[in-house]
């Protein structure tokens, strides 16, 4: 594995690069949260991404794999964005709760998963969309 730390802090610039691309083509963002007109077929686009990203897999291109996860990203937070939602603020409690898990075995049957601990505490989105 290599470092990652160098592209994780610049999410900050991934998430201005979204915001620029939606204002450019002036897909509209809404004043306060809630369901963009457009919300339909953005989620039709993510899927046919990860249909993409699921073929990239099979036939082993990493180009291809690449390319269909970022571009998942990019959608989902310009669709974020067009909600009117506070991306940053929703990340973070998500982060939170996901920290607070362990790692483990859960009804997936993997190794590569994590399980939430007793007394877990799943993100308080409603706070955030009330303040």
């Amino acid at each position: 594995m290599y470092n990652t730390l160098s592209a994780v802090t610049k999410g900050d610039k991934m998430l201005k690069n979204v915001k620029e691309f939606i204002d450019k083509f002036e897909f509209g963002v809404l004043d306060s949260p809630g369901f963009h007109p457009a919300l339909d077929k953005r989620v039709e686009h993510i899927d046919e991404e990860l249909t993409e990203l699921k073929q990239a897999i099979k036939n082993g291109n990493k180009e291809e794999t690449i390319d269909a996860l970022l571009d998942i990203v990019y959608i989902a937070l310009g669709t974020a964005y067009m909600c009117g939602f506070d991306t940053q603020a929703h990340w973070d409690e998500i982060q939170r709760a996901n920290m607070s898990k362990v790692r483990g075995v859960t009804k997936r049957g993997h190794s590569y998963d994590v399980k939430k601990t007793d007394g877990w505490q799943g993100p308080d989105h409603t706070t955030i969309l009330e303040n």
